[in-house]
């Protein structure tokens, strides 16, 4: 070997290194340059889930005031982009690892949201959350064997200022979690002692995991016992709802003890 080959040979190998990474920073930047970015927000019409995909979408009721939507989201799959014009209630009672994308007139896409569904306790479904309208959009589920599933409660109007008589609820202290506008969403806790619901100029919708395995509650308005909308799947561990019509008196009582927690959405005309 020569004298100094060793010095050349690492010398040259340095210099090449410096070369990739060169090449390599620049290929990055040129990158990020030429990559389509998101232009903002896209509002199409008539672009609502339940036209683009109503079998995982589905409509079980639909009143002036609100609309009760069962969303189910298929493992392993994501949904056709669409919208939701109008401000709703999401409640959650099968979550799983999801990726939300928003998606711009030109088709580029950004992630706005995304989730673990492991990190939701199984006691403490369904889980609640207060939507604001969405735009052009879709929701991947990137749990490969189990659905998500959900029920929408999407409010037609909720801007404005509460009038009316409020709903009245005898029996119990219902907890407040959220009030907006039109709007109000309470926790209950349903016992043995019956709770009397009078409506009075109010809407509710209640909704919870009733007639469950640990718990059967029944709902009456007179001798009439209500199930006014019920999910696609009628597992006994999915969340029903309620719909009880204003000026109307409603008695609900829990036949089995320990107690269910239900929540109830109260609007004002």
């Amino acid at each position: 070997m020569m004298p100094g080959s060793s010095l050349y040979t690492r010398l040259f190998a340095s210099i090449l290194c410096s070369v990739i990474l060169m090449a390599a920073a620049v290929g990055i930047v040129y990158s990020s340059q030429n990559e389509p970015s998101y232009t903002g927000d896209f509002w199409p019409d008539n672009i609502d889930g339940t036209d683009c995909f109503p079998e995982y979408h589905r409509l079980m009721a639909d009143q002036p005031m609100a609309r009760v939507v069962d969303v189910m989201i298929p493992a392993g799959t994501a949904e056709i982009p669409h919208t939701h014009k109008i401000d709703s209630f999401m409640f959650v009672d099968r979550p799983t690892s999801v990726v939300v994308r928003n998606v711009d007139q030109m088709g580029n896409e950004k992630v706005v949201h995304q989730t673990s569904g492991d990190l939701l306790r199984a006691d403490s479904l369904p889980i609640w959350q207060f939507m604001e309208p969405e735009p052009y959009h879709y929701v991947e589920n990137r749990d490969s064997l189990n659905h998500y599933r959900a029920i929408r409660i999407e409010i037609h109007n909720l801007k404005g200022i509460a009038s009316g008589s409020s709903a009245l609820l005898e029996g119990v202290e219902p907890e407040e979690m959220f009030r907006k506008g039109k709007v109000a969403l309470y926790r209950v806790q349903v016992s043995e002692e019956p709770l009397e619901i009078h409506s009075n100029d109010r809407t509710l919708f209640l909704i919870g995991r009733l007639n469950s395995e640990t718990s059967v509650v029944s709902l009456t308005n007179g001798d009439a016992v209500l199930n006014l909308a019920k999910p696609v799947e009628e597992s006994a561990d999915r969340p029903k709802v309620w719909i009880l019509n204003e000026h109307s008196h409603y008695s609900l009582t829990n036949q089995v003890s320990g107690g269910e927690s239900v929540y109830l959405i109260e609007l004002s005309p």
